[in-house]
Order: C-alpha cells, then structure tokens, then sequence
C-alpha cells in the first residue's frame, strides 16, 4: 500500500461499507453542487431540461415513459457506464421502447424512480441522480453489476400520465 492513510485502513467489512457510503455521500454532493439544485428529502436531485404539461404524476397514476440509468463514474469521466435502458435494435436503429406501469408499483422496486415521477408532468425529460438508499443500497443488484452503494442516474422522459384507480 501506497501513502500513510493506505497502510493505516484495515480493510474490514464495516470499513470498506464506510469507505462505499462516504463515496457515495462525496458523488451526491459533487453532484449538488455541480448543479446548484437542492436534493428533496430523500435525498434525490431532479434536474428538469424540458418541461411537460398537465398535472404531476400521483402514486395512483399509470405512466409510461423511456429511461436510460448508468452510474455515477470517477474513473473515466462524470456519468459512467449504462447499465440499463429501454432502448431496444429493430433493423439496426436504436428505437426507446416504452414502459408503462402503476407509479405505486415502480417505488416498491425503486423509490427514487419512482419519487422522480412524481415531479413531471407528461413530456417532462429529467435526470434523477440517485442516493443509494433510494437506487440499489448496501446489497447493489448483482446481475445488472451494480456495486453496493452506487449513487445512479436514471435520464427520463415521461410519454403518458392516466389516472389511476
């Protein structure tokens, strides 16, 4: 190891999961700053570029809309790589193929998707950067290779809003 502060970290369980959360708090407050935008209290940071019309999204409400979610990356450049996406290849063109589901349903499996939701209006586009206890948390997601406490970014844009029951 290189440098007092590397041969003075135990590299025990509980310290490297201290390690991944103070990283993760650094990249949201990077990212804060970087935007001059406020995080809710959850802790998201929702940066609008196009505006939508009509009401917000309530929980109750169907949305469909597109995504494409990547992490947050220190070593090659700001935004790292895709890790998913709705895009999908017909005849070699890259065509978004939207989702539509329950808002209600979307924050069971991702609480800050689906709180992102819940500040559009249909045509809305955003970026929602994501704490990891609102993303994927301590465990990650081992099959799409996302790390234990990964700060993630979800670029949105919302098709549709009906009400729902």
């Amino acid at each position: 190891r290189q440098g007092e502060k590397a041969k003075a970290f135990k590299a025990t369980e509980e310290a490297i999961d201290q390690m991944l959360r103070d990283n993760a708090a650094r990249q949201m407050t990077e990212i804060q700053k970087e935007l001059k935008i406020d995080p809710t209290d959850s802790g998201l940071i929702y940066e609008e570029y196009k505006s939508g019309t009509g009401k917000l999204a309530k929980e109750s409400d169907i949305v469909t809309f597109t995504y494409n979610a990547m992490l947050r990356s220190d070593v090659y450049s700001d935004f790292g790589r895709v890790f998913s996406d709705t895009n999908q290849i017909v005849n070699g063109q890259i065509i978004p193929v939207p989702i539509r589901m329950a808002v209600s349903e979307i924050k069971k499996v991702l609480p800050g998707l689906g709180e992102g939701l819940l500040l559009m209006k249909n045509g809305s586009k955003a970026e929602l950067f994501m704490p990891p206890s609102i993303a994927y948390g301590a465990a990650g997601h081992y099959l799409a290779r996302i790390p234990a406490h990964s700060v993630v970014i979800y670029d949105v844009q919302l098709k549709n809003v009906e009400p729902g029951e």
